[in-house]
């Protein structure tokens, strides 16, 4: 596959590490960030990423319906140009596949085609996931199924613990990468060899998101309940579940590999305390609670040994509901 010298790049979304590469961008490409309303607002460091953008003195423009936008449909449909989608929260309708001229790819940070879908991080902790990829492939009609044009495997350290501690190590390499493979784009001519995705290799899974689905389930063996708790961790809020009666969120959580089996009437339950930590009974085992927060208070300190934490089933019952995202955030339905 034959494409021509490189010269203009339309980004479309947004996210942090859209402004690691920026540099690269205003350096060797006349660029654009088409943003939704849902990227703009989203929080790096503190800060929105309009801010940062503002800060920068990017070029970036707020839309909310892509195909109503002259940049995609007019300004930069060219074979010079590139459509790079990064956290993009559109979904590219099929009868513009022909219409674009361009090459359209999409920056994914996991390993195809076994790991499509969103909500890719907390899926990776939850799964103790070691391996990590950097992929750029073509995109297609369907959800991440393009052919491969580039891509790097590489190994997360093996005691992270939040999905940001997977974001962090994620960032950096994906910088580097693009950064890396963006240049190529420059030659005056370049040769691609996208390689076909293995469809009977490939799996999906959907967003999560963590008000609806990060309930804890303390029936869950100890093993994978300590890695749901985390998966819900950093960036976000916490996993949701209730101490008396008052609604708390619990982060930090490790398996006990010390502590005797217990059997699964006593889940849940807090059988010891430390003095900034507590075990918690799980079924086939226990773990090890950091903490529990009840407005944005850790209370850890406060809960007494024989307590018990408990989620309704109603609230468990969440787990089932699929959540949809559109450019202006959750679908509320």
């Amino acid at each position: 596959m034959k494409i021509p010298k490189i010269t203009k790049i339309l980004i479309l979304g947004g996210d942090s590490i859209t402004l690691e590469i920026l540099p690269l961008l205003k350096k060797s490409f006349n660029y654009l960030l088409l943003c939704s309303k849902r990227n703009l607002d989203s929080k790096i460091n503190e800060k929105r990423l309009e801010d940062h953008l503002i800060a920068l003195k990017a070029n970036y423009r707020k839309i909310n319906i892509l195909e109503k936008s002259i940049d995609f449909n007019k300004n930069f449909n060219s074979k010079n140009s590139i459509y790079l989608c990064m956290s993009s929260p559109w979904i590219i309708k099929k009868n513009n596949f022909k219409k674009i001229k361009s090459l359209i790819l999409n920056s994914h940070s996991t390993r195809l085609p076994q790991y499509r879908g969103g909500a890719t991080f907390s899926w990776l902790v939850m799964n103790k996931v070691r391996f990590g990829f950097n992929n750029l492939y073509i995109i297609d009609k369907n959800i991440d199924t393009g052919k491969i044009i580039f891509f790097e495997e590489f190994l997360y350290p093996n005691n992270l613990k939040t999905p940001d501690d997977y974001f962090q190590i994620y960032k950096k390499k994906q910088m580097e990468f693009l950064n890396k493979k963006l240049l190529n784009f420059k030659k005056k001519k370049n040769t691609l060899v996208p390689t076909k995705q293995l469809e009977y290799l490939s799996s999906y899974f959907p967003r999560l998101n963590s008000n609806i689905h990060g309930w804890v389930d303390w029936s869950l063996d100890y093993n994978d309940l300590y890695a749901f708790i985390n998966s819900f961790g950093n960036p976000h809020e916490g996993c949701s579940t209730y101490y008396k009666s008052q609604k708390v969120l619990i982060k930090d959580a490790s398996p006990n590999h010390e502590d005797a089996k217990f059997n699964s009437y006593k889940n849940g339950i807090i059988f010891r305390k430390g003095p900034n930590w507590v075990c918690v009974a799980a079924n086939n085992g226990s773990i090890i609670i950091e903490k529990v927060i009840y407005k944005k208070q850790n209370i850890i300190n406060k809960l007494r040994v024989g307590d018990r934490l408990f989620t309704p089933l109603n609230k468990i019952e969440n787990k089932f509901k699929r959540v949809f995202y559109n450019p202006k955030g959750l679908v509320k339905k």
